[in-house]
Formats: C-alpha cells, sequence, structure tokens
C-alpha cells in the first residue's frame, strides 16, 4: 500500500509538473522566431507569456492537492490539525464566553 502511494505520487507529481510547465517551455522556443516590436509588444508577449508563468505557478499549489489526494499520513496529519484548530474555536466561544 506504502509503495502505491509513493508510485502514485511520483506520477501525479510528474504529471501535473509538465503540464504546468509545457507553456512556458513553448513560449520560450518559439520567441525567438516570432517578430517583436519594442513600442508595441504583440499578443505573444504580453497575454502567452502572462498565462504561461500563471499556470506553471499553478504547479506549486497541486502539490498540496496531489499530496492530499495520494498521501495518507498527510491526509491524516490534516485532519488532525483542523480537528484541533476548530475544536479551539468551538470551545472558546462555548466556555461562557460571551461578547459584551
Amino acid at each position: 500500500n506504502l509503495r502505491w502511494q509513493g508510485i502514485m505520487t511520483v506520477v501525479l507529481t510528474a504529471t501535473v509538473n509538465t503540464i504546468a510547465l509545457l507553456p512556458l517551455a513553448v513560449y520560450f522556443i518559439a520567441e525567438p522566431f516570432i517578430a517583436k516590436d519594442p513600442s508595441v509588444p504583440g499578443p505573444f508577449y504580453k497575454e502567452f507569456y502572462r498565462f504561461s508563468s500563471a499556470v506553471s505557478g499553478l504547479n506549486i499549489l497541486a502539490n498540496f492537492f496531489v499530496y492530499s489526494l495520494t498521501v495518507t499520513s498527510f491526509r491524516n496529519f490534516l485532519k488532525s490539525k483542523f480537528k484541533q484548530a476548530f475544536s479551539f474555536q468551538s470551545n472558546k466561544f462555548t466556555k461562557g464566553n460571551s461578547f459584551k
């Protein structure tokens, strides 16, 4: 079971990483072949670069979800921390503390 968790984590992380960095790679490969006017940059230099940078940044966020889906110990750790945080909040307001 632990072996499959590791394999799935690696496969999903590598897949998400490849998908996230693919637009940026396309940008850097195609950039020398696109005519550039410094006074009026075209959509390739503005929108596509912005899009490819944003997608590559999503890779960082995706790791959290990949680990949450594939690693049982990480998921249990998150559950315990959420329970601890929410029990603190509920105890804080139910022990006779009132707003005056």
